[in-house]
């Protein structure tokens, strides 16, 4: 069982921090590599903080901020209901991207013909780690598309009628 830690900050004239854990029970000053984070895994699993670092990373599938789609679902399983945060609009940029403005749009129009939704996957910043999002049409002139995140699996659950 580990023992209980004390934070102390100090800041000096320049404003710059600086933290000592100290062990509660002996007194002793415990330094950042024998600071573990634990997770559950049919019992704790401590986990040093540059390994958690890098589960981040390959949990991505890229290593930059990026949006890959995977496939496409039916109009009639988006789930409404299982929304996880707020809509992002992904527009096109043809100063960027040369000719992105016409094959979002042509993408787009497709997918309103066809009655379907994107499922993709969508990193935002390289420290965290990626999402599964909804990329659905926006019934529009532009070439535009909401984004909301996907629960997975067991961030769902049932409810009663």
């Amino acid at each position: 069982m580990g023992a209980s830690l004390l934070s102390f900050s100090n800041f000096s004239r320049a404003t710059i921090k600086k933290t000592k854990r100290i062990n509660a029970e002996t007194g002793e000053v415990v330094e950042d590599e024998d600071v573990h984070n634990f997770a559950n895994f049919c019992g704790r699993v401590s986990i040093q903080p540059a390994n958690l670092v890098n589960m981040k990373k390959a949990s991505n599938s890229q290593d930059a901020s990026s949006l890959v789609v995977h496939g496409f679902r039916p109009m009639k399983f988006l789930p409404i209901t299982n929304l996880m945060s707020k809509t992002t609009i992904a527009l096109a940029n043809d100063s960027r991207v040369s000719g992105s403005e016409k094959a979002l749009y042509n993408l787009k129009l497709s997918m309103i013909k066809k009655d379907v939704f994107a499922v993709g996957e969508m990193l935002t910043r390289a420290s965290t780690t990626s999402k599964m999002v909804a990329l659905v049409p926006k019934n529009d002139g532009f070439g535009g598309f909401l984004i909301t995140q996907l629960p997975y699996k067991e961030d769902t659950r049932k409810v009663l009628p």
